[in-house]
């Protein structure tokens, strides 16, 4: 190749780091699919490092610029909106707020909850947010005004987890997970109208499950297990459930309209491997579809994502129990791309014991040391897909290549167990962590470094995510 021609193939100016030369428009592709040229994945780390800020460079202007003030109990939960300007919480003082980011204001206190809220979700066109609580009920919202959309009943255990669905056209489509042993998707606008049910398979009548667990393990397990998360994938077809049976089970999202609501639908597939509680599960490809567009920039990014949601990779599923380990999941033809199948265990991330103290004098008094719970709290994907991240009990956070399985990092830095873990929404270098030790620590999962480490003091840190 001619010198001529290479410098044809150079990249524009405005995709070289660090992007200082980027005009709006070709800032907002970037920010929109992580850097990448659009509707590629970055072949290496090498190349993409053309595309991609380094991570001190956003870092620099991260810092605490709002405090909100309103609550009377702990909040647990807390989210934005889809553009960023709305800050969603939810307490145990039984309230859901909506604050304004520039102001810091509270725009609406939302009530009707008779128990402690255990879930927010906002729905995809940014329309409505959704609370789940301890007294069995999912109420929505509006936004940003908070007046009352509905309100859903029908669970008979507490909600552990709900979700929009992604998919477009399906924008109020609600899924809720509960300890009822259930899964429901709800019409979030109407409060009479029944949602579709999902129940696990009898045990008799179990199917073959994706794994080595032996059949009369199902056998014994009960069937009003607890269903302890749930997460759809990134085009809304099908979604993904962790129960306390240590089984994660798959399930069919799309059902005709003629269908008896009243009538059960049951799994597709199984995904047993685990040996304790599973209690996080994710699909991949979701992270570039949680931001919102309006109307007239819809179908442009509909398009510009069209490759990326319908390829094989974004129907991955990690998992995670506090039996120490993760398991990837993948489906069992990859020459489907995107049709839905059966899925195999690809990956079985085990947990690293963590370093060892240092040794003692030899003749000094001898201790004995307590074993070191290595269950993991959570797990995500990376923004790319090319990692998977885990909190760990033990205060760290392992960081594997979703390729091989292969660990990469085992980052140290918390003092206290971590239950926030959430990537940056376009550098995909970037991921933050959080936890009861009052510490948030940004990371470049590339280097495997913290970047810059914040404390809030005292208080323990139990939910958090980046801005969209």
């Amino acid at each position: 190749m001619g010198r001529q021609e290479k410098e044809n193939h150079r990249l524009p100016t405005y995709l070289r780091w660090p992007h200082i030369q980027a005009d709006q428009v070709h800032g907002l592709s970037l920010r929109e699919i992580g850097g990448f040229t659009k509707n590629h994945r970055a072949p290496s780390v090498r190349a993409s490092c053309y595309a991609i800020a380094k991570p001190s460079t956003l870092v620099e202007k991260m810092q605490i610029i709002k405090k909100l003030r309103g609550h009377q109990n702990a909040v647990y939960c807390a989210t934005f909106d889809r553009t960023g300007r709305f800050v969603i919480t939810g307490s145990d003082d039984r309230l859901v707020k909506i604050w304004a980011m520039e102001t810091a204001f509270c725009l609406a206190s939302c009530r009707g909850h008779e128990g402690d809220i255990t879930d927010l979700a906002v729905s995809s066109n940014n329309a409505v947010v959704a609370s789940s609580a301890n007294d069995f009920v999912i109420r929505v919202w509006r936004i940003p005004d908070g007046m009352p959309i509905s309100v859903l009943k029908g669970h008979t255990g507490v909600v552990t987890a709900i979700a929009f669905s992604p998919r477009p056209g399906a924008a109020f489509q609600l899924l809720s997970s509960s300890d009822d042993g259930t899964c429901r998707i709800w019409d979030a606008r109407y409060s009479q109208q029944p949602p579709r049910i999902y129940t696990p398979k009898p045990p008799d009548a179990a199917p073959g499950k994706s794994g080595d667990a032996s059949s009369s393990a199902v056998q014994v397990q009960p069937i009003n297990h607890q269903i302890l998360c749930c997460a759809f994938n990134a085009n809304g077809t099908v979604f993904v459930t962790g129960s306390s049976d240590t089984f994660a089970r798959v399930w069919n999202a799309c059902k005709s309209s003629s269908e008896e609501h009243d009538q059960p639908n049951h799994e597709m597939d199984v995904l047993s491997g685990h040996e304790n509680d599973v209690n996080y599960v994710q699909f991949s490809g979701c992270v570039v579809s949680r931001s919102f567009s309006s109307e007239g920039s819809h179908t442009t990014k509909e398009e510009n994502n069209l490759k990326l949601r319908n390829s094989w990779f974004t129907h991955n599923i990690v998992t995670c129990s506090r039996d120490g380990s993760a398991i990837i999941w993948v489906p069992r033809s990859r020459r489907s791309h995107g049709k839905i199948g059966r899925w195999t265990r690809a990956y079985h991330l085990k947990v690293p014991p963590p370093p060892m103290a240092p040794q003692l004098v030899r003749g000094g008094p001898r201790q004995r040391h307590q074993p070191t719970p290595r269950g993991v709290n959570m797990i995500v994907w990376s923004l790319d897909n090319r990692f998977v991240l885990a909190a760990i009990m033990d205060c760290r956070i392992c960081v594997w290549n979703a390729s091989d399985g292969s660990l990469v990092h085992s980052l140290i830095g918390h003092k206290e167990s971590t239950f926030v873990l959430d990537v940056h929404p376009f550098n995909p270098r970037i991921a933050m962590s959080a936890g009861y030790d009052g510490m948030t620590i940004i990371w470049d999962i590339w280097e495997g470094k913290p970047v810059q480490i914040y404390e809030t003091g005292h208080f323990k840190l139990v939910d958090g995510k980046f801005s969209p």
